[in-house]
C-alpha cells in the first residue's frame, strides 16, 4: 500500500512540472501583429531566443514568460539595448499583450 502511495504521489509531482513546463512552450511559433496599421512579427523559439520584425528591421531577441509576463529583450547595436514586459493572455491561436502604461497588443498565430 505504501509502495502505491509513492507511486501515486511521483506521478502526480511529474503531471505538476509538465504543466508548469507547457507555459511558455505555448507561446512558441510565429505572431503578427497589424495593430494601427504597422505590422510586427514576432518569431518566438523554445529554447528562449527568437526574432522580432517591424518596419523591414529584424532583431535577435530572448525571451521568458513567467507569471503570466513575457519579457523581451534585445541588442539594438549602437542604439543601445531594449527590454521591455507586458501581461500576456493567450485563447487560442490570439495573444493580446497588455503593457504598465495600459497599452494593448493583439496578435494573431500566423
Amino acid at each position: 500500500m505504501r509502495g502505491r502511495k509513492l507511486v501515486v504521489s511521483i506521478v502526480m509531482m511529474i503531471a505538476v512540472l509538465l504543466a508548469g513546463c507547457g507555459k511558455s512552450g505555448d507561446l512558441t511559433g510565429k505572431w503578427v501583429c497589424t495593430d494601427e496599421g504597422i505590422t510586427t512579427t514576432l518569431e518566438l523559439f523554445s529554447d528562449g531566443t527568437g526574432t522580432l520584425i517591424q518596419e523591414d528591421q529584424t532583431y535577435s531577441i530572448s525571451w521568458i514568460a513567467e507569471n503570466g509576463r513575457l519579457k523581451i529583450s534585445a541588442s539594438l547595436g549602437f542604439l543601445g539595448e531594449y527590454a521591455e514586459a507586458a501581461t500576456y493572455e493567450q485563447k487560442g491561436d490570439s495573444l493580446t499583450f497588455t503593457y504598465d502604461d495600459e497599452s494593448v497588443e493583439h496578435y494573431k498565430r500566423e
